[in-house]
């Protein structure tokens, strides 16, 4: 299976209360998708490729461009 639709992504570390850390991924995509159907295709895609602790645990979907005008990338929401 092929992960299609995705443009481009950051990945993070969130605090979490019951783990200390969790993995946060910010994706802006090619076509907008109804949301949940795209986080169910990455988990699926990810479960295959990643161990379990570095499968994205908060998928979000971006509008805005990923990277600054020096193409830097932005890991914080701006």
């Amino acid at each position: 299976m092929v992960l299609l639709n995705v443009a481009d992504v950051t990945v993070v570390g969130e605090r979490s209360p019951i783990t200390g850390q969790i993995v946060a991924a910010t994706v802006r995509l090619v076509e907008p998708e109804p949301l949940e159907a795209f986080k169910a295709r990455v988990r699926e895609f990810c479960a295959g490729r990643l161990a379990a602790y570095k499968i994205p645990v908060r998928v979000r979907v971006a509008d805005h461009v990923l990277h600054s005008e020096r193409f830097k990338r932005r890991r914080v929401p701006s």
